[in-house]
């Protein structure tokens, strides 16, 4: 019989990975499917040395990239977990639709709705390009993925263009 072991993260976990020598992200995990799969919210940037102290006023209106990702980061140790955020409530970070741009037809989009508990597809509805552009960009992203998603809304790194 095997033992399922312990997550060192549950939702609200707070973390922190760098982006430069002086400067940090902050990612707040709002959800877990508890096999491998979490929902972020990422803040930057933030000194090296931030504390949980310091995150309090964080909401997700102000996040600088939500997304899917592996939680291999944080059961590596690359994301350093800094604790749990004070004063989160599960219903104050909820889980967004995603915006998908349709491969082919790049001037399709489509709106992709997501479990709250399972992060798994639910279904997803056709929307106007402009609607579909501005919702975060949809896919599941390892950690490194997630990282460099962060830099490039920073503009530290290039960011491909969305066909149109």
């Amino acid at each position: 019989m095997s033992r399922r072991r312990r997550l060192p993260y549950d939702a609200s976990t707070c973390f922190s990975f760098a982006i430069s020598e002086t400067e940090c992200a902050v990612g707040v995990v709002a959800r877990s499917n508890g096999r491998g799969t979490i929902l972020v919210y990422f803040f930057a940037p933030w000194r090296t040395d931030v504390a949980l102290a310091d995150l309090t006023a964080l909401t997700p209106a102000h996040a600088t990239l939500v997304c899917r990702a592996g939680d291999l980061g944080l059961l590596e140790g690359k994301w350093r977990i800094l604790g749990p955020l004070p004063g989160w409530v599960r219903d104050g970070w909820p889980v967004p639709v995603f915006g998908q741009q349709d491969v082919l037809r790049s001037h399709i989009w489509y709106a992709i709705h997501y479990d709250d508990n399972t992060l798994s597809e639910q279904w997803r509805e056709r929307v106007p390009g402009e609607a579909g552009a501005q919702l975060p960009e949809d896919g599941l992203n390892g950690y490194v993925a997630a990282e460099i998603g962060v830099r490039q809304k920073l503009g530290l790194m290039p960011t491909p263009p969305r066909r149109t």
